[in-house]
């Protein structure tokens, strides 16, 4: 609902003429606010103005010098036209030192939500697009459990019809997704087909929603939604579900699996890969191929992975003419197998927890690593990060004998599988091993198909001057966060701890703190403060 406008007031224009990533460094702004909320009005002030300038941009968030408190939240940000640009959105806050932490705001390290996805939802409101309220349904969990004891036994119909009288009362994208499931495990495709078209206008990010889109115009050889399909095959390395990309792509392609060649980087993944090999089997007729990949993929998906009913739903359907007794027995070590994947979650969330804690040495981390690694020993993830957390300690050698170790066998290249090839030549050089992190950097360099990490290495190898290649990357904060931890890494290679500083403060200004680039620029930044022996 959007509420009309007194007649007295008048909005103020919104900046349409230019994207947020485009706004130049040092504009002047302005931020709007009620810093002590009630109070201030019952004081007879309006509003607060507080006056900075811009000092970073991207598509995600403006940062500014402007000071914003507590009030200001939510406020406009307006530039020197009197446009808006943005929402006041936090500030960023410091950890004081000492025994005691204490999260301090920074005032005057301001974050502003562009304007323009606020300004397009509005829009889209007005021409009736469906929408979440955004009211948070704390009962969801139970509802979900409630949907899944159903699923689990198969029982997708019941399901389905007890999801959608959910769904009555509320338009929860997770109970819209769990709807368009199981209409999929029921084949009720055209059913299926409008819960995840509705889902995906409503979290236009939804990758997933957008992905069984087109698996059920694949089935159905039906192409309806090209347009919320079609950015599936042109994502980018750096993008978070990158993967579901290349799942469409090889599902458009019917790229079969080679048994030489590891193209997921977890059991999930591999689930997910796995039911898209059984769905190219299926439409082949090689339907004992498919049963094969349809059961590989339940006993390898996550205890709340969805992809455990669509496979098994596929199953279910090839197996209608095969005695009871095998399909019984089937079931039975899925239920074991579920129920030994819910203890294994368990256990490794707390490992994960306690690892990112902030609360245990280095010894005590190894140890926690190891644990996990027992639990899943060929996670590719994993086995990356740990990559990164021994590079983040200066422990090179280790680094190096986990990117060896992910490296064991071919991998699909994706943004773990580039960031670890690229490492693996910028430790070489810091170990002083000169002619070896060539050679290495050559081979990742013509090996690469992504163009940017080409790049990087290219330029590590040919001395050229870092002002173009810093130009190349543009405001895009994914390929400045890569660029300048390799330039970081790489000036510490030469001993230049003044220069890999400011590569590392650079990095982090790039606010991808859930990127391994990002934990190992900040560890690297501490390990330089730390006091000579």
């Amino acid at each position: 609902k959007i509420d009309t406008l007194p007649s007295r007031l008048k909005p103020l224009p919104i900046e349409t003429t230019i994207a947020s990533d485009d706004i130049k460094r040092l504009s002047p702004v302005m931020i709007l606010g009620f810093p002590l909320g009630k109070r201030t009005q019952d004081d007879h002030i309006n509003t607060s103005i507080t006056r900075g300038y811009v000092r970073r941009t991207s598509k995600e968030i403006i940062q500014v010098d402007s000071s914003i408190y507590k009030g200001n939240s939510g406020g406009p940000a307006i530039n020197a036209k009197g446009h808006v640009i943005g929402i006041a959105s936090g500030v960023v806050t410091d950890q004081t030192s000492g025994y005691f932490k204490i999260n301090t705001p920074l005032s005057d390290f301001g974050l502003i939500l562009p304007i323009s996805r606020p300004a397009k939802f509005i829009e889209s409101i007005k021409t009736g697009q469906p929408h979440w309220d955004g009211i948070l349904d704390f009962s969801l969990e139970s509802k979900l459990e409630q949907i899944a004891s159903l699923a689990v036994e198969h029982e997708f119909k019941q399901a389905a019809d007890l999801c959608e009288t959910m769904l009555k009362k509320r338009n929860d994208p997770v109970l819209l997704f769990a709807a368009g499931v199981l209409n999929f495990c029921t084949r009720n495709f055209d059913k299926s087909r409008q819960f995840f078209k509705k889902l995906s206008l409503i979290e236009q990010q939804n990758t997933t929603s957008r992905l069984m889109l087109y698996i059920i115009e694949w089935i159905t050889n039906h192409k309806k939604n090209h347009n919320l399909t079609k950015n599936l095959f042109t994502m980018e390395w750096y993008e978070e579900d990158e993967f579901l990309g290349y799942l469409a792509t090889i599902l458009k392609n019917k790229e079969r699996i080679n048994p030489k060649f590891i193209d997921y980087e977890n059991r999930s993944e591999k689930s997910w890969r796995l039911f898209i090999e059984g769905l190219i089997s299926e439409k082949n007729n090689e339907l004992e191929t498919a049963q094969n990949m349809f059961k590989q993929s339940i006993l390898n998906a996550g205890v709340n992975d969805w992809v455990y009913y669509l496979s098994f739903s596929r199953l279910n359907h090839i197996q209608k003419k095969q005695n009871k007794k095998d399909i019984e027995a089937f079931r039975l070590k899925a239920r074991e197998y579920r129920e030994l994947a819910s203890e294994n979650k368990t256990a490794m969330l707390a490992l994960i927890n306690q690892f990112e804690s902030g609360k245990l040495n280095h010894e005590e981390k190894i140890q926690l690593y190891i644990k996990l690694l027992e639990l899943a020993p060929k996670n590719l993830t994993i086995i990356g990060r740990i990559a990164f957390f021994h590079a983040t300690q200066g422990e090179w050698q280790r680094s190096l004998d986990f990117i060896d170790t992910y490296f064991k066998q071919p991998v699909r290249e994706t943004s773990l599988s580039l960031s670890l090839g690229l490492l693996k030549g910028e430790i070489l050089n810091i170990m002083g091993k000169r002619s070896e992190s060539m050679e290495c950097l050559k081979k990742f360099s013509n090996q690469a198909h992504d163009s940017w990490y080409s790049i990087i290495s290219n330029h590590l190898i040919s001395k050229n001057k870092d002002d173009k290649l810093i130009k190349l990357a543009g405001r895009k904060p994914e390929k400045l966060i890569t660029l300048h931890t390799a330039l970081g890494l790489w000036a510490e290679g030469i001993q230049n701890k003044e220069k890999a500083s400011h590569h590392y403060r650079e990095a982090l200004s790039s606010y991808l703190d859930d990127w391994n680039e990002y934990d190992l620029a900040l560890g690297r930044l501490m390990h330089f403060r730390k006091p000579l022996n």
